[in-house]
């Protein structure tokens, strides 16, 4: 059949509250192993209420790019659920395999459904299976035995490391996914190092978000280890490549923090950023409990301070930002949010 992608709701809005990051990777998980070849999450991000009079509360990061409470999460599922996917995509959904799983019983939304489900994926081109693996149940641990021919060995894809060989036990905690091969030890170090490769790739862009920072605001430091890990991944040398980004990060992260002129001003818009997300929550939730007047009152003072955080952070960004603009706009964003929770 055609290729099936599923958006995961990652937005509140007018009767409908937030889904737990529980209930997020669980629906994630639910998708891939039942085939889906793409999985995104409707919205990340999107203008407040007050903007353009749009149909969500709170979305998984505001416009101040804030994140809620389930974006942690987020982020552990895709950092190792992305590199994996990409190997996915090369493969047919394998409703007759010879894998099975055993496993207890657990409360869905209308009656009981199995604890652990498993979906299989068969490479096209080699001889490799990938065993999705779920925990359906939201608040507790399960036990359970994967099924095949006896003996043969897999590997997990999250660890990178032989799992063990069938019928093969395992523990896998709330809502937990997991993705295993069914391979030979050469076919496995292809698909680790391919999966090396894609950590390295998504990690560096990040790092040479905050490189690009540095070097705008002319920050001084060695970061010795930025060149050594790209020569490390053109020779293909993944793990030592990603050992020496982080340790290129960490210095990054320090040099950032310990410039006391960038980091004074980087506090200011960030105490300014919280100030605002949590005042731009508050008029949401006027519009949405129907409380115009406040939220007329209010709107326009809070789309002049957002603009000025988004010009501000930008100049940050690249070193233009002065000491007083970021300062001022700490102390009258903290003086609006105190004016709304006055008003909640």
């Amino acid at each position: 059949g055609s290729p099936v992608w599923m958006m995961v709701c990652g937005y509140e809005s007018s009767g409908m509250g937030f889904s737990t990051a529980e209930e997020i990777s669980i629906m994630l998980y639910q998708a891939l192993l039942n085939g889906a070849k793409g999985l995104q999450t409707y919205i990340h991000s999107y203008r407040p209420a007050w903007y353009k009079k749009n149909l969500h509360r709170r979305t998984l990061t505001d416009i101040y790019h804030v994140p809620n409470e389930n974006w942690t999460k987020m982020k552990e599922i895709g950092r190792v659920l992305v590199p994996v996917g990409q190997l996915l995509m090369n493969t047919d959904y394998h409703k007759t395999s010879g894998f099975s799983v055993e496993a207890g019983k657990t409360q869905g939304l209308h009656k009981q459904i199995p604890a652990v489900e498993i979906g299989v994926f068969r490479d096209r081109k080699k001889p490799v299976e990938y065993i999705v693996v779920l925990n359906n149940d939201k608040s507790k641990m399960q036990k359970a035995v994967l099924n095949g021919m006896k003996g043969e060995r897999l590997f997990d894809l999250y660890d990178l490391k032989p799992a063990g060989k069938l019928p093969l036990a395992i523990n896998l905690s709330p809502a937990e996914g997991k993705v295993f091969a069914s391979c030979s030890d050469k076919d496995f170090e292809i698909i680790k190092g391919a999966i090396l490769k894609q950590r390295f790739e998504m990690a560096r862009a990040i790092v040479d978000l905050d490189k690009d920072v540095a070097e705008k605001n002319k920050l001084v430091f060695s970061g010795e280890k930025y060149s050594p890990a790209v020569e490390a991944y053109g020779k293909k040398e993944y793990e030592r490549a990603d050992e020496l980004l982080n340790q290129y990060s960490a210095q990054l992260s320090r040099a950032l923090g310990n410039n006391k002129k960038y980091a004074s001003k980087k506090v200011d818009v960030d105490r300014a950023r919280i100030s605002l997300s949590k005042a731009n929550t508050i008029v949401n939730g006027f519009i949405f409990d129907k409380r115009n007047e406040l939220a007329e009152k209010h709107k326009g003072k809070l789309m002049e301070l957002t603009h000025r955080f988004l010009v501000i952070e930008q100049k940050l960004k690249a070193g233009a930002a002065g000491p007083a603009i970021c300062r001022q706009l700490k102390i009258d964003s903290r003086l609006f949010l105190e004016k709304v929770q006055r008003e909640k």
